[in-house]
């Protein structure tokens, strides 16, 4: 698990929602409303400094009851770290989320 979720859970306790690593690469889910100061934190602070925003995409799966994810690709060039967020948006739900620039 990359050290970045700890220090993210921990200020941002109730945005966050749960982490996993799969292959090796960690993501953190956080809640949709606050991405954009999450993003800020991970950018700002000298400790993370994660720089490049690489990708932005989003996921639809077809089952009905899943949500959509919005997915941030991070990096951190100089610590040469690597950080997925995710945030959920349900169905039904406004699909709206800060932007991130």
């Amino acid at each position: 698990m990359d050290p970045n979720v700890d220090r993210i859970k921990s200020r941002f306790a109730l945005a966050f929602v749960r982490a996993e690593v799969v292959w090796g690469e960690t993501t953190a889910y956080v809640k949709p409303e606050s991405v954009l100061d999450i993003v800020k934190y991970l950018h700002d602070d000298a400790a993370e400094q994660y720089d490049y925003l690489s990708d932005v995409t989003a996921v639809e799966y077809r089952d009905l009851e899943l949500p959509l994810q919005v997915v941030w690709h991070l990096r951190s060039l100089p610590f040469r770290r690597f950080l997925r967020l995710k945030a959920e948006l349900p169905r039904g739900t406004p699909l709206k989320v800060p932007s991130v620039m």
